[in-house]
């Protein structure tokens, strides 16, 4: 029992002394492949994150060593990530107004902060939630996103910067600023973009966020311009230091909220890439251990003054790609990300930052996901403006209100549908033990003083009354006298107290018209609940049936119909 809660909990514990040494050559490779991503986006990402580019060799190695020790997707790269870094920016940035020096620390608190909600979370086995992200919502929300990531690295690209606003108002600032431009910085910036774009599309294979870098050196080295751009300059080639920010108590219950968001989407992102590299493989990830993979990530990360990091879809497709097994790729490119940090710093001196913006505008982009949201539109009008939601709010507000409006409003639709839902009247097939909604069959026959009623939905405390209304309408309607009203409870697996209530005024209402009530289908849970309830004396032991055709026997037999 000990070794299974061990494997559980530490899965490399179980994949690791099975490890095959036919997967090495790929593993490593796949490795490698990750390092020339991982180490020129992530340092565009750190500045995003509002710290200068050697966070990025922080924060990479030991995210990536936590999550090959407790994760359980074999393809999943955690790192630093363009959405996760413009939140730690937002949230840290008003925070460090009043003392600009806690900025660093708080950055690297809220890593801290975030990994430990997320494993206290996995322990408590909240995986489950990962269940209420709907599609709208994530595309909204990573469409929002995008959006304004791209907006913040435009002006970087052409050499000058605008401090502040929403989506629009920095929209109109740089169509006002953009005469101000840096011409050695549109150089490089643009055609950066250019050979990003150009090697995407012919030669995919081919790491282009490392091959812009190298072209960016060069270039600024060759026209010796590093006094006329801005570079990344000097980073020193050490390890990352060890322990614990210089935070009270109290900033770690102000930065609180703001680890909570993070937790949300880090946790939604990650879960998401996991599953559809598992989905084509063919493995199974686990959501609550998913949590704590992700939380030693963001741990390990913090300890080592780094900053929050979930799964990167773009390093992870990279990683598939390019033949990855295991988590030992992960393994390889943390090791690779260290021997870098520590021999290769002084090759980044000239790198410009206009080409940092650029890798981040191109592996952004491709996340303004359009034809999601024609898609949306076409199939599911609802799920459409979800998205919109989610996307407007991140424009406008700020990403966690966008992200928290989209969610209220996707919940807020399907407590309307459920309100509301659909009423099938049945009626039998003529020619089978068959009952179906005679509006799609209209060859299936109603019995004779006899109503069969589904509701497409679980009754409870939002659609009781509803129910009420419309059964006692089709009774008043009908042109025949109806005997018996038989509900069926297929869709129903509890009944709260408020159904129970609206359920016994119902028996009552349509005794009054001179009918009765009977539930045909009733699931084991919803037959204790009766039988505890003031409905035990209406419906049990008659009148509750085990399906419809048990129940329809029972009226043909009481009012002798053939």
């Amino acid at each position: 029992m000990a070794a299974k809660t061990l494997k559980k909990y530490f899965p490399i514990l179980e994949w690791l002394p099975k490890y095959s040494k036919k997967f090495l050559k790929r593993d490593s490779l796949a490795g490698l492949t990750v390092l020339a991503l991982i180490v020129p986006q992530s340092m565009a990402y750190a500045q995003i994150a509002g710290l200068s580019p050697e966070f990025a060799f922080f924060t990479i190695p030991f995210a990536l060593l936590g999550y090959a020790i407790f994760g359980t997707s074999r393809h999943n790269i955690i790192s630093p990530t363009s959405s996760i870094a413009i939140m730690s920016a937002a949230i840290i940035g008003p925070m460090a107004m009043a003392d600009p020096a806690k900025f660093i620390p708080l950055t690297i608190g809220l890593a801290l902060l975030s990994g430990l909600i997320l494993v206290v979370a996995g322990i408590a086995r909240l995986g489950f939630l990962s269940k209420f992200f709907s599609k709208s919502v994530i595309t909204g929300f990573i469409t929002g996103l995008s959006l304004v990531i791209i907006i913040r690295q435009i002006p970087k690209l052409f050499g000058f910067s605008i401090d502040s606003g929403d989506f629009f108002q920095r929209l109109w600032e740089l169509v006002v600023e953009i005469g101000d431009l840096n011409l050695w910085s549109t150089i490089v910036g643009i055609t950066s973009l250019i050979l990003l774009i150009l090697l995407k599309k012919f030669a995919p294979k081919i790491p282009a966020a490392l091959i812009a870098l190298i072209y960016s050196i060069l270039l600024v080295t060759i026209f010796s311009i590093s006094d006329k751009i801005a570079v990344v300059g000097e980073i020193p080639a050490r390890l990352p230091p060890f322990g614990l920010p210089d935070l009270k108590i109290t900033d770690y219950i102000a930065l609180f909220p703001g680890a909570l968001a993070i937790v949300v989407v880090g946790f939604a992102e990650t879960v998401g890439i996991g599953r559809i590299f598992a989905s084509k493989h063919r493995y199974d990830i686990d959501p609550n251990q998913e949590l704590i993979g992700l939380g030693a990530s963001n741990i390990g990360a913090g300890l080592f003054s780094g900053f929050a990091v979930d799964a990167s879809l773009s390093k992870t497709a990279a990683n598939d790609r390019a033949g990855a097994k295991t988590q030992m790729s992960g393994i390889f490119s943390a090791v690779l990300v260290i021997l870098t940090a520590l021999f290769l710093t002084p090759l980044f001196h000239n790198l410009a930052e206009a080409t940092l913006a650029a890798i981040v505008v191109v592996a952004v982009w491709p996340l303004v996901n359009i034809k999601e949201f024609t898609r949306f539109y076409k199939i599911n009008r609802p799920e459409f403006w979800v998205a919109v939601v989610a996307m407007i709010g991140v424009l406008i507000f700020d990403i966690l209100l966008g992200l928290i409006m989209a969610v209220v409003l996707s919940l807020l639709i399907l407590i309307y549908k459920q309100s509301r839902p659909h009423f099938a009247i049945l009626g039998k097939d003529p020619k089978r033990y068959v009952y179906g909604d005679i509006s799609v069959h209209p060859t299936f026959k109603q019995i004779n003083g006899l109503l069969i009623i589904r509701m497409d939905a679980p009754l409870f405390f939002g659609n009781a009354i509803y129910l009420k209304n419309q059964v006692k309408k089709i009774i008043k309607n009908s042109k025949t006298k109806i005997n018996v009203v038989i509900i069926d409870m297929e869709a129903t697996g509890e009944l709260d107290i408020s159904a129970i209530d609206v359920l016994k005024e119902l028996d009552t209402d349509v005794h009054e018209l001179g009918s009765e009530v009977w539930l045909a289908r009733v699931h084991s849970p919803v037959r204790r609940i009766i039988q505890k309830s003031r409905l035990k004396k209406i419906f049990l032991p008659k009148e509750t049936y085990m399906n419809v055709e048990e129940a329809v026997n029972k009226y043909k037999k009481l009012y002798k119909i053939k």
